[in-house]
């Protein structure tokens, strides 16, 4: 379950006229010029309020709309959902009978009786994940909107399904069959897209008049025309034609300007049908064409576009709330969590996210944890062992339990949680805020999907955030901002106590001031971290901790560009300060005296002393940080701080976090892995069990009548005033964002 909102907030110049709300993160910086708005201060904040509240008074939201179905519109709950039988050929390791009501669900009286491990270790029996995007029904929008429909097919489609083919195994299925017209998968295109899943289907007539021909050629109707048939494939997902729909609102001319609004989907996403084994089969997506400029093919833009619509993907494989239950244990190959007689996890009546006492489908103690964060609220965690693993080794932390699922409600329908947590893993994949930092496909999710026992990941994918990586257990455990007010010695660096200070994002690409506003109300109890009580960061999923996200920009001839010191476009700008390059090699490295960071040519130290260092090549000379924090004087009299170098050089150390089957060890220079199994040497422990019997970790912290995280916060009223800050003769015009400059919502 997921829909992805651009939430793009005004972009306000101080001192100066307002910048209008532009509603696509990919135009914000080009249009920026093109909207200017005499509108006051006071305006602004009136028109963000209503933003939050649909756009415009009295408006349904499409997440609104999404949440709506998902809780009331549904055909069927996962848990009646019956399995739709696959065949595995008789290879799949996990396979077995799944009795409900006396009989198996593919109508035969037959158990199978295997050896899970052996077949789950051999690589033999899982093949690169199969993935058909059947986007047939897309023909209804190819005369009002070709480009955005040949785009999507021939552009972002396959480049998902080649990274998915990339990243997963999974043991190869014969084919998958979905119901045309009585199955729930295809009552809910129905409702959702007002089409029959069998409109605008071609036949090939030529060979095989069964032959769905404008999906492909190995997609036949069945010889009594009530399934369609996708043979040779192991994931079906379709794509819905949905815009014009209360979930895709806004209209755009083919090719032309985006929509004026703040609040567009850019994607929804959710599983319908799932196999014998409970492993979701089939799903579908909507993928709005309003914030597409199909004009843009460039390389950032388009990966941003793919992460997007693979974090929707990625639900559709498992990561949800609902889907939790279900959940197989590739030790064993049985169900995680027990089975009642008709083959359902059992419900129970527990406190929500939200607030609300739902009954649902508990996942077993040995999946799924309910915790009390160190704001005095509920939240719950995923445990499994890859999971806990890689945990542990992105904070340096081997107490950790597991990973935080995001507490700050995302629908009605989800109890514990469908992304990880924002205050913790603030720049995953499947985390639910894109604040402009880059993303990263991380080993946390790669471990989550192989805890399913569903899939086999490629760890060889997945990229090391930098996000909090290696700083302890205090990071993962305790609150951002102490009782003082002040941050701590831990988080310096990521989250920030003042409104004049300015940093950088956690990829270290983007120098960004600190999101500190004042809200409208005071903030919840747990999360006043100042005197004021409703003073605190821009951000709710960040449980308010004031971070580095409000991106720092400036105008050049006339343009509003982003200080981003890997665009090497900027080199010969006036914004340009002695000693700083700007290309691929350049990181934002903080000014010791506390003004803007300099952006600096960084070496990960991979040799004799170099060896775990962050080195500063300026003009041809080196300069070797010897550890995090150290003040050194560049050529130029200035003075720069030096950054931790695990969060500066990720991908120097513990690759794929040990793919959870190792222990990262911290105390080497630069840290590297420890694997489960003492005699693999693979710098990703691939040769290693995916788990091993741990150390006792505490339980984690538990109350009887936990606080539930509020699903109701004031609206921020202003960010702290800032002077325009001089540079030699240029006057850069901050343009600041109340809560960020563009905000993408993944729910």
């Amino acid at each position: 379950m997921a829909t992805v909102l651009l939430l793009l907030t005004c972009l306000l110049v101080l001192g100066s006229s307002l910048f209008g709300c532009v509603p696509d993160a990919e135009a914000a910086v080009n249009n920026a010029n093109q909207n200017q708005s005499p509108l006051n201060v006071n305006s602004w904040h009136d028109r963000q309020r209503r933003l939050v509240n649909g756009g415009r008074t009295g408006d349904t939201t499409p997440e609104e709309v999404w949440y709506s179905f998902m809780k009331n519109g549904r055909v069927l709950s996962r848990g009646e959902r019956e399995a739709k039988h696959v065949d595995y050929d008789g290879n799949h390791p996990f396979e077995r009978t799944a009795w409900r009501n006396g009989e198996d669900v593919d109508g035969t009286q037959r158990r199978i009786q295997r050896n899970p491990q052996t077949a789950y270790t051999d690589g033999l029996a899982y093949k690169p994940m199969r993935i058909q995007f059947d986007t047939h029904l897309l023909d209804s929008l190819s005369t009002s909107h070709p480009s955005h429909v040949s785009y999507v097919r021939n552009v972002l489609l396959p480049s998902l399904r080649n990274f998915w083919a990339e990243t997963l195994k999974v043991v190869p299925a014969r084919s998958i069959e979905v119901p045309l017209r009585s199955g729930q998968c295809a009552q809910e295109v129905k409702k959702l897209s007002g089409l029959n899943l069998g409109d605008y289907l071609s036949f090939d007539t030529s060979a095989n008049a069964r032959t769905a021909s404008n999906i492909g050629s190995n997609v036949v109707v069945s010889s009594d025309g009530s399934n369609l048939i996708y043979n040779e494939k192991d994931l079906v997902v379709i794509i819905l034609p949905v815009e014009g729909t209360d979930l895709c609102p806004e209209k755009a001319d083919d090719d032309g300007p985006l929509s004026s609004s703040q609040l567009q989907t850019l994607a929804f996403a959710t599983n319908c049908q799932n196999d014998q084994l409970d492993r979701p089969t089939v799903g579908y997506a909507g993928i709005c064409f309003a914030p597409l400029n199909t004009n843009d093919r460039s390389t950032k833009t388009h990966q941003r576009r793919l992460l997007t619509i693979a974090h929707e993907i990625t639900h559709i494989l498992g990561v949800n709330s609902y889907d939790f239950p279900y959940f197989y244990s590739h030790e064993t190959g049985q169900p995680r969590t027990p089975r009642n007689q008709w083959n359902r996890p059992s419900t129970e009546s527990v406190l929500c996210v939200d607030g609300t006492r739902q009954t649902v489908e508990i996942p077993s103690e040995d999946t799924l944890r309910p915790i009390t964060t160190a704001n005095g609220y509920i939240a719950y965690e995923i445990v499994t062992e890859t999971v806990r693993n890689v945990v542990r080794n992105q904070f340096n932390c081997q107490t950790v339990v597991g990973g935080r699922l995001e507490n700050q409600p995302t629908g009605d329908s989800d109890c514990f949680g469908s992304h990880w947590d924002h205050r913790l893993f603030n720049n995953e994949f499947m985390a639910a805020v894109y604040t402009g930092s880059t993303q990263y496909v991380t080993a946390l999710t790669l471990a989550l999907l192989e805890d399913s026992g569903w899939y086999k990941p490629n760890y060889l994918v997945a990229q090391t955030s930098p996000f909090a990586l290696g700083a302890g257990c205090d990071f993962a455990k305790d609150e951002c901002v102490g009782d003082n007010g002040f941050v701590p010695a831990w988080a310096r660096g990521t989250y920030c106590d003042s409104a004049a200070s300015i940093g950088c994002t956690p990829d270290k690409h983007l120098v960004a001031y600190c999101d500190i506003s004042k809200w409208d109300g005071n903030l919840p109890s747990g999360y006043q971290y100042f005197e004021d009580p409703s003073v605190g960061g821009g951000l709710q999923q960040m449980d308010f901790c004031p971070a580095y996200t409000t991106i720092f920009r400036f105008e050049v001839d006339s343009e509003v560009r982003v200080l981003d010191c890997t665009d090497s476009t900027l080199n010969g700008a006036w914004v340009q300060k002695k000693d700083e390059v700007f290309g691929g090699n350049s990181r934002c490295i903080e000014h010791a005296s506390g003004s803007r960071p300099l952006c600096l040519e960084v070496i990960c130290g991979t040799n004799g002393r170099d060896t775990g260092k962050v080195i500063f090549d300026v003009n041809g000379r080196r300069l070797r940080c010897r550890y995090s924090g150290e003040v050194l004087k560049l050529p130029s009299g200035t003075e720069v701080i030096c950054p931790s170098f695990e969060q500066t050089c990720p991908e120097s150390m513990c690759p794929g976090n040990c793919s959870g089957r190792g222990r990262c060890d911290y105390s080497l220079s630069p840290p590297q892995c420890e694997c489960f199994n003492r005699q693999d040497t693979s710098p990703l422990c691939l040769e290693s069990p995916w788990s091993f019997a741990p150390t006792f970790s505490p339980v984690p912290t538990t109350s009887s009548r936990p606080t539930t995280s509020p699903t109701f916060t004031p609206m921020p009223s202003e960010s702290f005033a800032r002077s325009s800050a001089s540079f030699g003769s240029q006057v850069v015009y901050a343009i600041l964002v109340s809560l960020l400059a563009v905000v993408i919502i993944i729910i």
